[in-house]
């Protein structure tokens, strides 16, 4: 997967830490800051205008850091920092 600018990330399955009703969480080698969401197949995955509105959120919300694309420009997932990166910086 990459982001908008072409930077990749390798996701692994085995790298899975939760799922839920729309996706999965996985976290990312070399990136301990962020994990992804993957959206299932069958969901329909976060879009530019509503990811547009929630980075705008205050600090008091966890927010999508960058929207991830499959090798089809398909919107496949997001970035977001992790709960624990965010205690450690406070």
């Amino acid at each position: 997967l990459r982001n908008l600018s072409g930077k990749t990330y390798k996701l692994d399955d085995a790298s899975e830490i939760n799922r839920g009703g729309e996706g999965r969480i996985l976290s990312i080698k070399y990136y301990p800051s962020v994990v992804a969401k993957i959206y299932f197949p069958n969901i329909t995955p976060l879009n530019q205008k509503k990811f547009d509105f929630l980075v705008k959120l205050n600090d008091n919300f966890v927010k999508p850091k960058e929207l991830l694309y499959d090798e089809h420009s398909k919107v496949t997932g997001f970035l977001i920092q992790t709960i624990f990166w965010i205690i450690l910086m406070e």
